[in-house]
C-alpha cells in the first residue's frame, strides 16, 4: 500500500480494533476513554486531509498496525517534530 490509502488503512484498523478480538484489545488499552479515543482517531469524517484531533498515536495505535499487517512495529520516539 502506498501513503495514499490512508482511509484505506484507518478502516481496516478501526474494522481491526472492532472485530472479533475488541475484547483483547480493549484489554490492552486498558482505559474505557482511551478505547473511545483509539476508536475516534480511526474514524473518518470522508475524503481529505485528516484533521489533527484524529491523528494516530503511535503508542495506542502500533499494536493494531502490527496484528492487521503482520509487521513489526518499532516506536523509536514519542517526541513531537
Amino acid at each position: 500500500m502506498s501513503i495514499d490509502d490512508y482511509q484505506i488503512i484507518r478502516y481496516q484498523l478501526q474494522k481491526e480494533l472492532m472485530g472479533e478480538d475488541s475484547e483483547h484489545y480493549f484489554r490492552l488499552i486498558s482505559s474505557k476513554n482511551r478505547f473511545k479515543e483509539v476508536r475516534h482517531d480511526l474514524s473518518s469524517d470522508g475524503i481529505g486531509p485528516t484533521p489533527p484531533d484524529r491523528w494516530m498515536i503511535m503508542t495506542y495505535m502500533s499494536f493494531l498496525i502490527a496484528q492487521r499487517y503482520k509487521h513489526a512495529v518499532v516506536l523509536l520516539s514519542n517526541k513531537k517534530g
